[in-house]
């Protein structure tokens, strides 16, 4: 009697059931897998996405870039950066005052703070000592 009931248990029906529930559960962690294997490509493509965006936009900035680059206006830019004038201009140079112009004064015993040692040494300096 416990012989039967033990081949009762692992009958055909039961049998299926359970061939049938493991493969329920293999295909579900299939699926599972699957769809973050395609959340995860997803992602990826998303970011290729912006990247190519940004490719894009700098490809535009570029090219306009190489526009100007190839303009004669920046060649003219690029000419009076560096200093060069066309035949009929004149170029001026500005040269800026020393950083340390106070302690220079402080050192030349002719320079005081009147405005007629100033005027003195103007004129000392176009026209000689006196």
């Amino acid at each position: 009697m416990i012989v039967k009931k033990t081949l009762g248990f692992f009958s055909l029906r039961n049998l299926l059931l359970v061939v049938t529930g493991v493969l329920v559960l293999y295909m579900g962690s299939s699926f599972v897998q699957q769809a973050g294997a395609h959340l995860q490509r997803q992602e990826e493509l998303d970011q290729l996405d912006q990247q190519l965006a940004a490719a894009l936009r700098e490809e535009a900035q570029l090219e306009e870039e190489l526009l100007y680059v190839q303009s004669p206006g920046a060649a003219e830019a690029w000419a009076r950066e560096n200093g060069w004038a066309r035949s009929d201009e004149a170029s001026v140079v500005v040269i800026a005052p020393e950083a340390d112009a106070s302690r220079q004064e402080e050192q030349d015993p002719r320079v005081g703070d009147s405005p007629e040692s100033r005027r003195q040494l103007w004129w000392d300096f176009f026209f000689g000592e006196r």
